[in-house]
C-alpha cells in the first residue's frame, strides 16, 4: 500500500489536507503506518523466535546505531520540537521501510515480493508519466489548484528562476525536481527489459520518460539520470567479454554532444535559462548561485558545531523551526543535523547496502538498482534527495529484496 500511493503522496495528501484537513495528518499518513508495520513486526519476529536472527546482521545495527543518535542529539541540544521531529521522520523512515522489507523477506520469497513491487512501481510510474504529459500538453498551467494546491501547501505552478515563461513539470509529485529524481527509478527499471520482446512498447515509456525528465528542468535530475544511465551500461559491459566498438561508439556520441552544448550554445537562451538558471536570462544571480552560497554557509556551520545541533537543525525539516537552513545538500544537511559521527554512520550503512549489491551486480535488476543508487547521490549533491519520500522509501524498500534474492534476469 505504501509503495503504491508513494508516488501520488503529494497530490493526495493536499488534496485532502484541503478538503477535510487536518493537513498534517494526511502529510504523515506513510509515517503513521509504517511505525504501525514496526510495531507489528517485532511483536511478529518476537513470537516466532527470529527477533535475535534479524538484528544480528550488521547492517540492522549499524540503522539502529544511527537512529540512536537521532535521539541522543535530540536530548543533548533539544531543538524545536515540530522542527526535530520532523527531522526524526525525514532521516528515518526511508531506513524504516528498509527494515520492514527485510521482515516481509522472513514469510515471502523475495522473487514473488520483487515481482509484485515492480509491478507495483512501475504501475504508479506509468500513471505519473502519463498525468506530467497531460500537464504538458492539455492541462492549463495551474489546474492542480482546483486540488488544493495553493501558498499554504504546495504551489500548483512552478516557473525556472522566475521565468513564468518556462513552466516545469511536477506531475503528482511534490515539485519538478522530486519528480525529475523519482524518473531515475523509472528509467533504470525500463531499462533492463528494453530487449524484451515488447521493446517497443518499452521504448514509448523511455521516450516518454526522457521528454518529462526534460520538461522537469531539474538539472540535478538530468545529471543523475546520466549518471545512474553511465553506470546501468558499464555494468553490463563488464559481462560482455569484447565491448570494444560498443564502448567505443557509446563514448564518441557522448564526447561528441558535449562539445556541441560547450562551444556551440553557450550564449543560448536554454542555456542560459535551463542550464545556467540565470534568471530571465540575464547577468542576474540565479539558483546556481544560491546552491553555492547555501553550501558555504553550510560548511560554516559544519565548522562550528562539528558533532552537529540536533534533529531538523537542517533540511526541509527546519521549515518547522524559527529558522529554516537549507544546505542544499543532503550530505551537508545531516553533517550540521548529526556531525561527523551521524555522516560517518550514514555512509556506512550506504558502503554496506552497496558492498552488498555489488556482490549481486551480475543479476540485471541489481545492477539496475546499484546505477539508481549512483544517480541519487550525484542528487543529494546538489538537493536533498534522500528528504523525498517517495524516491527515498522505494529505493530503500527494494533494495533490501534484492540484497537477498537469487538472481531473478530479465528474458532478452
Amino acid at each position: 500500500m505504501i509503495l503504491a500511493l508513494l508516488p501520488f503522496h503529494a497530490f493526495v495528501s493536499t488534496w485532502g489536507g484541503a478538503a477535510l484537513g487536518p493537513l498534517e495528518v494526511w502529510k504523515s499518513w506513510k509515517e503513521i503506518l509504517l511505525l504501525v508495520c514496526l510495531g507489528v513486526s517485532a511483536v511478529y519476529l518476537y513470537r516466532q523466535g527470529r527477533l535475535k536472527a534479524f538484528v544480528s546482521d550488521k547492517l540492522v545495527w549499524l540503522i539502529f546505531g544511527y537512529a540512536g543518535l537521532h535521539l541522543l542529539l535530540w536530548l543533548i541540544f533539544r531543538p524545536e520540537r515540530d522542527a526535530a521531529m520532523a527531522g526524526l521522520l525525514i532521516n528515518l523512515r526511508f531506513l524504516g521501510m528498509f527494515l520492514l522489507s527485510l521482515v516481509v523477506l522472513t514469510f515471502v520469497r523475495p522473487r514473488q515480493l520483487w515481482q509484485a513491487a515492480l509491478i507495483v512501481v512501475v504501475a504508479g510510474g506509468t500513471t505519473v508519466l502519463t498525468f506530467a504529459a497531460l500537464q504538458l500538453t492539455l492541462l492549463p498551467a495551474d489546474f492542480l489548484r482546483h486540488f488544493g494546491y495553493g501558498a499554504h501547501t504546495i504551489a500548483p505552478v512552478t516557473t525556472l528562476d522566475d521565468n513564468h515563461a518556462i513552466i516545469r513539470l511536477q506531475s503528482t509529485l511534490r515539485g519538478p525536481n522530486p519528480l525529475g529524481q523519482y524518473l531515475i527509478l523509472i528509467a533504470v527499471l525500463l531499462l533492463p527489459v528494453l530487449r524484451s520482446a515488447r521493446k517497443q512498447v518499452i521504448a514509448f515509456w523511455l521516450g516518454m520518460t526522457a521528454i518529462i525528465l526534460f520538461y522537469t528542468y531539474s538539472r540535478s535530475a538530468w545529471i543523475g539520470v546520466a549518471a545512474a544511465v553511465g553506470t546501468f551500461a558499464a555494468l553490463q559491459l563488464t559481462r560482455i567479454r569484447k565491448p570494444g566498438r560498443l564502448f567505443w561508439i557509446s563514448g564518441g556520441v557522448v564526447a561528441a554532444l558535449s562539445i556541441v552544448v560547450l562551444l556551440a550554445l553557450p550564449h543560448s537562451s536554454f542555456v542560459q535559462n535551463a542550464i545556467l538558471h540565470n534568471k530571465q536570462g540575464d547577468s542576474d544571480a540565479g539558483s546556481t548561485v544560491e546552491h553555492f552560497n547555501a553550501a558555504q554557509r553550510s560548511l560554516r556551520h559544519i565548522a562550528e558545531h562539528p558533532f552537529g545541533q540536533g534533529p531538523g537543525s537542517a533540511g526541509p525539516a527546519s521549515f518547522y523551526g524559527a529558522q529554516p537552513n537549507i544546505p542544499e545538500n543532503y550530505f551537508l544537511q545531516l553533517t550540521e543535523e548529526l556531525g561527523v559521527v551521524g555522516i560517518a554512520l550514514f555512509v556506512a550503512i550506504n558502503g554496506v547496502v552497496v558492498a552488498r549489491l555489488w556482490r549481486v551486480r551480475q543479476d540485471v535488476w541489481a545492477a539496475a538498482w546499484l546505477a539508481a543508487f549512483v544517480g541519487i547521490s550525484v542528487v543529494n549533491l546538489f538537493l536533498h534527495g534522500w528528504a523525498d519520500e517517495t524516491t527515498a522509501m522505494m529505493w530503500w524498500a527494494l533494495a533490501a529484496v534484492l540484497l537477498h534474492s537469487t538472481p531473478i534476469h530479465t528474458k532478452e
